[in-house]
């Protein structure tokens, strides 16, 4: 992504839930696709811009209790995909303990 086209997205959000920057709005101004957009927003994130969103859209926060609320969501969606992502990881560990097993077996045979 470049600079230019970061500086855009940051200088065209408002602030405040309210005034909320819809992600259409910012599509057309940057060119850039839905998905693009997203992974902009996350880069600026990363680099410690803070940018909040809801279903009306962007916008940097306003009052401390915009900012708390984010938290919280963001929080709540991270763990949700821990508590997703746990069987599956148990599952890849007895497989790969199961593998090691069989494997051991055949190579004191």
């Amino acid at each position: 992504m470049t600079d230019k086209i970061l500086q855009l997205i940051c200088d065209n959000i408002a602030t405040g839930r309210e005034n909320a920057t819809s992600s259409k709005y910012l599509q057309k101004i940057s060119g850039l696709c839905e998905r693009d957009l997203r992974k902009a927003i996350e880069q600026l994130r990363r680099s410690k811009v803070v940018i909040l969103s809801n279903s009306n859209g962007y916008f940097y926060p306003e009052t401390q209790a915009e900012l708390r609320s984010f938290v919280k969501q963001e929080k709540s969606r991270a763990l949700s995909i821990l508590r997703t992502l746990m069987p599956a990881k148990k599952r890849l560990e007895e497989w790969e303990l199961a593998s090691e097993f069989e494997g051991n077996i055949s190579n004191d045979s």
